[in-house]
């Protein structure tokens, strides 16, 4: 949608120009960007984007076309009107709903990805945990063994003390 491309090609190919000579190092920051705030609003002023009014001035006119649908008395001209407007609008729809939508999806696969990485150190967790698990299950019975011993031990203790 580009109503003045030769506009806008220039405002490019002096940006570009700028930049790769080496006059750009040596005019510092500021200078930098204020060529780059003037290729922007070169940019700006080149694309045709329409205003609100505009919308709303659609708008306003397939509410009318819409009213005089329910009244039967649109003409085929007026149905033509009325879907052009409707896929114009709703083309407006998306391309305004655009970077929401792509931010969305890329907050999506963020947090699909952070999804995976925390299955995986859910499962590395459960791994640790069946370990420690099995750990103290060997303790236990480790545990019970020692007490065993040391209860033979002290029978045998006061069997030999209990003689003398």
């Amino acid at each position: 949608m580009i109503r003045n491309f030769r506009l806008a090609s220039n405002c490019l190919s002096e940006l570009v120009s700028f930049l790769s000579t080496s006059r750009a190092k040596s005019f510092g920051n500021s200078k930098i960007i204020s060529t780059r705030m003037r290729f922007m609003s070169c940019l700006v002023f080149s694309v045709d984007i329409p205003t609100a009014s505009e919308s709303i001035g659609k708008q306003q006119r397939l509410d009318a076309l819409r009213v005089r649908e329910a009244q039967e008395i649109l003409s085929e001209a007026e149905r033509a009107e009325m879907e052009a407007l409707f896929v114009e609008l709703d083309a407006e729809e998306a391309e305004a709903m655009r970077p929401a939508l792509e931010r969305m999806q890329h907050q999506q696969a963020e947090l699909f990805a952070e999804k995976k990485r925390l299955r995986a150190e859910a499962a590395q967790l459960e791994r640790i945990i069946s370990a420690q698990e099995q750990l103290l299950a060997e303790a236990r019975s480790y545990l019970v063994d020692l007490r065993t011993k040391r209860a033979a031990l002290a029978d045998e203790y006061r069997r030999i003390t209990m003689k003398g």
